[in-house]
């Protein structure tokens, strides 16, 4: 028990603690699990539609939206297939997170007083509920993998930043059923999942990574990327890469549990598709597509309308710590190096590169998992500096924590707009409450148009 208590009564547990507090805090003083207009809406209609469909309504091919339209107009979405069909835009690995959290709320909606549809506010709110505690069991497992490679001190501070300095704080506020804070939680755990297997092979951990990665895809494709890590971790040279591929080669039973596990959890949506469609694979985002030729990385990174570095500044210092783990720890600089570089190149590769409203580049969230280690990396470097460096330092990092959590309410409040921001726009909302008189005069409202054709 001592040992237990040691474990969590850490100054890296009270960074989580405080993350968590902090995001509690928020949603309660802004009680959206109230209001009919939040929670359930845009593309949480779709990653959440299928619990209602099949737990409640009993119709998974969403047929039974003909028999009250006017209610599901809002609440359910899709494309009309053969057979009055509707098929779901959206893969189904959110409801699966999801569902924990619906069953409850719809066994007590009704003793609570409310109509047990799927819609009404305990489902709302436990929505709510499982977003925070996914980020809160991501952070758990993010510090348990860290303590492996830096101090406590770098951990706490990593935590803290990532935790309230970055869009991740939004999402598991103003929009927490978004796919983010659940993908951050599952490239988590598949990190530690990995490290692990990799110290001690062993089938347990080996299933770990198969049901993880499986649901990483499950939640959203192109996160599968994250694979990768698997035999870049901790390689620093060509001889190690090669000793990792004997050892795939040793372990091949394991290799082989974790992918037809992986492929296990794949199956249920391979047979809704089948069912709904016709064929057992989907491209639900019909003429939507990349454009490999051409990726946005300037505006990613700097552009006033979703700039990354504009909006979530206290990153920069994780691009810092890449160049310190080039020099001082190669076997984490070529894992997070290859998966950022490449990460990048896919999201901004979208025709749609700032992935519609929202704050900041939300497709980057997921990649704070692997992030953190260059950012402690930063930290670890300048706490080794002297006192006036550190001090400048913990006042940037609190000066941007506090940029997050300020911009995030202008973001509430109309003053940041949710697609269409300039330069100008910008800089005159920087420091109001209340949206500025001249916005919609100077924001620049995107041409979805010509960027679906690839004019970005």
């Amino acid at each position: 028990m001592p040992r237990l208590i040691r474990h969590y009564c850490s100054v890296e547990f009270l960074a989580i603690l405080i993350v968590t507090i902090g995001i509690i805090w928020t949603n309660i003083y802004y009680k959206f699990w109230k209001d009919p207009h939040r929670i359930i809406v845009h593309d949480v209609i779709l990653y959440y539609q299928y619990l209602p469909a099949f737990i409640i309504y009993h119709d998974i091919s969403l047929k039974f939206k003909d028999n009250d339209y006017e209610f599901f107009n809002d609440k359910i979405w899709g494309n009309k297939q053969f057979e009055g069909r509707y098929v779901n835009k959206m893969t189904m690995g959110l409801s699966v997170l999801y569902a924990p959290f619906f069953f409850p709320a719809h066994f007590f909606a009704e003793s609570l007083g409310y109509e047990p549809n799927g819609y009404t506010n305990p489902y709302r709110a436990a929505l709510i509920v499982s977003s925070v505690f996914y980020a809160f069991l991501g952070f758990i497992f993010l510090m348990k993998l860290m303590r492996r490679y830096f101090a406590r001190r770098e951990i706490a501070i990593t935590i803290l930043a990532i935790g309230l300095g970055t869009n991740l704080y939004f999402y598991t506020t103003l929009e927490p059923p978004m796919s983010h804070a659940y993908s951050f939680f599952l490239f988590a755990l598949f990190l530690l999942a990995v490290d692990s297997w990799l110290r001690k092979p062993a089938a347990g951990w080996a299933a770990l990574m198969g049901v993880t990665i499986g649901l990483i895809v499950l939640v959203r494709p192109s996160n599968g990327i994250i694979l990768l890590v698997l035999p870049l971790w901790n390689i620093s040279s060509v001889k190690a890469l090669r000793e990792r591929l004997r050892l795939f080669l040793k372990k091949y039973r394991q290799i082989a549990v974790m992918a037809i596990l992986a492929f296990l959890v794949l199956i249920p949506q391979l047979i809704y598709w089948k069912y709904i469609t016709g064929s057992y694979l989907y491209y639900g985002y019909g003429e939507e597509r990349f454009f490999f030729n051409d990726p946005a990385f300037i505006q990613g990174l700097f552009s006033y309308r979703k700039g990354w570095l504009v909006y979530t500044p206290i990153m920069i210092f994780s691009l810092l710590g890449m160049v310190v783990m080039f020099f001082r720890n190669r076997g984490l600089f070529w894992p997070v190096a290859t998966f950022t570089i490449l990460n990048f190149y896919v999201v901004w590769s979208w025709w749609c590169w700032w992935y519609g409203g929202g704050f900041g580049q939300r497709v980057l969230i997921e990649s704070y998992a692997l992030m953190a280690f260059p950012f402690a990396a930063c930290t670890k470097l300048m706490f080794e500096r002297k006192i006036i460096v550190r001090a400048l330092y913990l006042l940037l990092l609190a000066g941007f924590i506090s940029l997050n959590i300020f911009q995030t309410r202008q973001y509430y409040k109309g003053v940041i707009h949710w697609d269409a921001m300039s330069r100008e726009a910008y800089w005159n909302t920087y420091f109001r409450t209340k949206p500025a008189p001249s916005l919609y005069e100077q924001i620049d409202p995107p041409d979805y148009s010509a960027a679906f054709k690839g004019d970005r």
